[in-house]
């Protein structure tokens, strides 16, 4: 693999979007309290951040099509600095919301771009590229929680550790700004064409995965708190060991993506599911952060070889499949930690949880079914 400058600017992209968005987990339940909201009306944030997913999903295609991939790329990095900026301005619900769609907004403009230039970089070396890329995310986003569990143990809040992110953005931008990014297809096909039948089981992977980690990654916190035992900001922290997993994961399944990218989503969904067991019926402090590593290590690779998959499943239209697997993303990612939330309120934070396993199961048989070849499928069909 060659990590030219390129690359690791685009790793660097990614890396500010994981600082944001792992680290804005552990903030919701702290929103709640300072806002005084149920966990219903606390995970609106999430779901802004999923609605603004969406609606950039949406536009990608065209941005790319028209301004190319390099522009869209910077003020995807400026328009998350000021989403932030308005996130932790004013301790108001409807600001703090608004903050949370400019910012998932436009995060989501910064990841779908990322991985559709690193897949035209890499070719045949994209599921490493994307996985390790994904690794570089999974790292800054393992400091974010860390720091916001230290913000609150010395009564600084969380707002201080998110901010920080401003200025990583703007490094980010100056660098970006002078590196030239290829479009890689002629700007009249970016947002044009149909795509297959067969890519709607690869979104349908994509779809399940980011489910399964917004509602990992936002209400993981509260079980520990509730179920094993730990204190809020222990329990904050905790998520840290979910991220730890990812990393780690992602480090070292890099060099298994390249050679069997199929076979190690599986496995990687398999594991998941078994780490989530372990998770889901923690007593004590330690059962809950093995389970937790264990899943982490699992959902290591489901969004990068899921999304890298999708890509190849676009027939030649690479950033309209992004788009559209974007919006997938956008979309789980907003309903699934709403629906825990709901459940939550309405039973128990444990019975929530529930949602998880479901999720995985439609991956596996998505994945499964999405993958045999089209004479299977119309066998399966008929």
């Amino acid at each position: 693999m060659q990590r030219d400058r390129l690359t690791l600017l685009v790793y660097g992209q990614l890396g500010l979007w994981g600082y944001f968005l792992f680290g804005f987990g552990p903030v919701v339940p702290m929103l709640r309290d300072e806002l005084e909201v149920s966990n219903t009306v606390a995970s609106l944030h999430a779901t802004m951040i999923s609605v603004g997913s969406i609606l950039a999903s949406l536009l990608y295609p065209l941005l790319a099509r028209n301004f190319g991939r390099g522009r869209t790329a910077r003020a995807a990095m400026v328009g998350l600095a000021v989403g932030v900026g308005i996130l932790c301005s004013v301790d108001v619900l409807a600001v703090t919301l608004t903050g949370a769609f400019v910012a998932g907004g436009f995060g989501s403009l910064l990841v779908t771009g990322s991985a559709v230039i690193l897949r035209e970089r890499h070719d045949e070396n994209a599921p490493a590229v994307i996985t390790e890329a994904n690794a570089v995310a999974a790292a800054f986003g393992l400091v974010g929680p860390g720091l916001i569990a230290a913000s609150a143990a010395l009564d600084l809040g969380w707002r201080p550790v998110l901010l920080g992110l401003i200025l990583i953005a703007v490094a980010l931008g100056l660098t970006l700004g002078r590196e030239p990014i290829p479009d890689g297809v002629a700007p009249t096909r970016g947002s044009q064409g149909k795509l297959p039948r067969t890519y709607w089981g690869a979104w349908l992977v994509v779809a399940m995965s980011i489910g399964v980690e917004a509602s990992m990654t936002v209400w993981s916190s509260d079980l520990l708190r509730d179920s094993a035992g730990m204190s809020e900001g222990a329990a904050a922290a905790g998520v840290s060991v979910l991220l730890g997993g990812m990393f780690v994961g992602r480090v070292a399944g890099a060099t298994i993506a390249r050679r069997k990218p199929e076979g190690a989503l599986l496995g990687a969904l398999s594991l998941a599911g078994v780490g989530f067991a372990v998770f889901w019926t923690s007593q004590t402090p330690v059962q809950g952060l093995l389970g937790l590593a264990a899943m982490g290590l699992g959902m290591s690779l489901h969004y990068p070889l899921a999304v890298t998959r999708a890509i190849e499943a676009g027939d030649g239209h690479p950033d309209l499949a992004a788009g559209r697997a974007a919006l997938g993303v956008g979309g789980a990612a907003a309903l699934s930690p709403l629906l825990m939330g709901a459940m939550s309120d309405a039973l128990n934070i444990q019975a929530a949880f529930a949602l998880v396993p479901l999720l995985l199961a439609v991956a596996v048989t998505s994945l499964i079914v999405s993958g045999r070849r089209p004479a299977e499928v119309a066998t399966l069909d008929g």
